[in-house]
């Protein structure tokens, strides 16, 4: 959830505004005041901006490159599905970057998921002057939409109720490596929580999203041994 804005008084009613996380750099809040924002800076995590329903993660093309390889771009984006009614991700810098690096269809693979697999809304910009811009220009169309005067920008979040099928896919991503959409292809495929949960490796392998190294972590994480407070002797 997000927290009280931590350096910020009233917001100017006139201006068309944007929540910023605390996490952003000083001269993006520069940036985006030069083009005319109420900025308001918020604990958010996750998203780094936020307008009303929209949430986007910004993130430049090295960090998006580095949190790939490290597994958390996944995982980051899962969260900011899970909590915001709509999201974004604004990739900043020369995509050229990825064409330099070892493994240039990775990146590349990266980017198809997250646009096809997790419906993510993917917006290139060249700099951080220019991903100011760009979120200037989406705070004035939808203070346009609230009608004469903006208003504040508030956050909103996804309601917390879960009805059973999400109760179920919450369930089912508890497992490692599993995110919204894999989840709902093994919920489809094995027609339970039940059933998804007692799939042998060879079975899982037949899903859709699931290969050999996460239906090898599922099946591991599955039949680990609890030991709980009580440590084996060696």
């Amino acid at each position: 959830m997000a927290e009280a804005a931590d350096d910020t008084g009233p917001l100017p009613e006139s201006l068309p505004s944007i929540v910023v996380d605390t996490s952003e750099p000083p001269e993006m809040l520069d940036l985006l005041r030069s083009e005319g924002l109420a900025v308001e800076r918020r604990r958010l995590a996750p998203a780094d901006y936020v307008l009303g329903p929209i949430a986007i993660e910004r993130k430049s093309v090295a960090d998006f490159h580095a949190s790939m390889i490290d597994k958390r771009l996944f995982e980051q984006v899962a969260r900011l599905k899970e909590t915001y009614p709509t999201c974004a991700l604004l990739l900043e810098g020369d995509l050229a970057f990825f064409s330099e690096r070892q493994s240039p269809r990775a990146a590349w693979g990266a980017l198809c998921s997250l646009a096809f697999d997790f419906e993510l809304q993917i917006v290139p910009t060249p700099d951080r002057a220019a991903s100011a811009q760009l979120l200037a220009v989406l705070a004035r169309r939808l203070s346009r939409e609230r009608g004469a005067g903006g208003g504040r920008a508030e956050v909103r979040y996804k309601p917390r109720l879960l009805g059973p099928h999400a109760e179920q896919k919450f369930a089912v991503q508890g497992l490692p490596g599993i995110g919204d959409i894999v989840s709902e292809s093994l919920l489809e495929h094995f027609g339970s929580v039940r059933r998804v949960f007692s799939a042998s490796e060879k079975e899982l392998l037949r899903v859709a999203g699931i290969g050999k190294g996460r239906a090898a972590d599922v099946t591991e994480f599955l039949e680990r041994r609890f030991e709980g407070r009580q440590r084996r002797l060696s």
